[in-house]
């Protein structure tokens, strides 16, 4: 029995993933020690493997005790997960690990938590808008209107990036760190990155871990704007007119939001998809440096803040909270060049590049020198 089989038997009847890494992680360093104690000895490396094995003691025996003393929670679903996982890490295969990484992203509580809120913040800029075209007239409340096209359902779906309540730019980069960039720093904290890099490699590891952490933000992100759109159209007049309305419509692009207004919010929700790729990955860099999970999510949101506001006293068409949500109502020739709209999308993907480049490069420094490599 090798030990990878080995610790499959003696950990099956452990109901929390994260427990269960935990044990594997501890009973995978006796074996290791043991091992290389049975090779000083005298003994060939398989035949330590396997005497190490043996030393553990008998494989139900252990799996009972450690059964009596983690328990077992929910264990058709938990062990149907469990095997599933073991399947697909066991195949070597960087699709494989990919799919495992997205569907266990997916299964945590904060990673629904933060589409939730997010949800909530959308919902808030599409409820600011309706509110700042109504007024309270003699017992019930009268529309205001103002300009024709003024109110529709293109502009409600804008105003939650770019509103006097658009309280979602300034904490984006928080939840979507909470949905996926912090996975790397619990599979630290729990052990669990050893047991995968024992099935596969450190460089199919870490990808696939860059890979879903931006596939489930960019997913939280499009979700938000997708459900955000359509109660937009159907809360609000989907008006085929769009005149260009100063102080009203966005003014960088103006022309092409009168033109094309669900393309113009597809472009904005495609660009604020981007920055939470960015945040995300920032997140998964961080987490290459440390375990500490509250500090991994906090600390992206910590220097968003940080960054942007010294920007927004010197600098304020470039600070990444405008580039978030706020360029829109960017003017040519008042602080920004005629290339602003190219920059701001740029901008988004050279950070979530960059931070997978760099979380790829510290983490395979990092966990190589301190003998990980599979």
């Amino acid at each position: 029995m090798d030990w990878h089989e080995y610790l499959d038997q003696v950990t099956r009847d452990i109901g929390d993933p994260a427990e269960a890494a935990e044990v594997r992680a501890e009973l995978l360093s006796h074996l290791t020690l043991l091992a290389e104690d049975l090779v000083q000895d005298g003994f060939d490396v398989q035949a330590a493997r396997a005497q190490a094995v043996q030393c553990m003691g008998d494989v139900d025996g252990v799996r009972e005790r450690l059964g009596a003393v983690h328990g077992v929670s929910h264990p058709q679903r938990v062990q149907a997960l469990y095997e599933d996982e073991l399947l697909w890490t066991r195949g070597l295969s960087m699709v494989g690990l990919l799919r495992v990484e997205w569907k266990r992203v997916l299964m945590r509580w904060q990673t629904w938590a933060a589409i939730v809120v997010l949800l909530g913040f959308c919902g808030q800029g599409l409820y600011a808008f309706y509110r700042n075209h109504v007024i309270w007239d003699y017992g019930h409340w009268a529309f205001v209107l103002g300009h024709p096209g003024s109110y529709n359902a293109y502009l409600a779906f804008l105003n939650i990036f770019n509103g006097p309540a658009n309280f979602i730019v300034g904490i984006l980069p928080l939840l979507v760190v909470l949905a996926a960039g912090d996975s790397l720093a619990w599979d630290r904290k729990t052990g669990f990155v050893q047991y995968v890099v024992h099935r596969s490699s450190l460089q199919h590891y870490i990808l696939a871990k860059i890979g879903s952490a931006s596939m489930v933000s960019a997913a939280v992100m499009l979700v938000a704007a997708l459900l955000s759109g359509v109660a937009a159209g159907m809360f609000f007049p989907v008006s085929p007119s769009h005149a260009v309305i100063p102080g009203v419509t966005p003014m960088l692009m103006a022309s092409f939001y009168a033109a094309h207004p669900l393309l113009y919010c597809a472009m904005v929700a495609g660009i604020a998809t981007l920055a939470a790729m960015a945040w995300t990955l920032v997140g998964v860099l961080l987490s290459t440096l440390i375990k500490n999970v509250y500090l991994v999510v906090a600390g992206p949101w910590l220097l968003f803040l940080i960054t942007s506001f010294p920007l927004l006293v010197f600098a304020p068409h470039y600070a990444p909270l405008v580039f978030i949500g706020p360029w829109i109502n960017t003017q040519i020739g008042y602080g920004a060049g005629p290339g602003y709209a190219a920059i701001v999308p740029l901008t988004w993907l050279v950070v979530w590049m960059g931070g997978g480049l760099l979380a790829y490069g510290v983490f395979m420094r990092r966990t190589t020198r301190k003998g990980m490599a599979a």
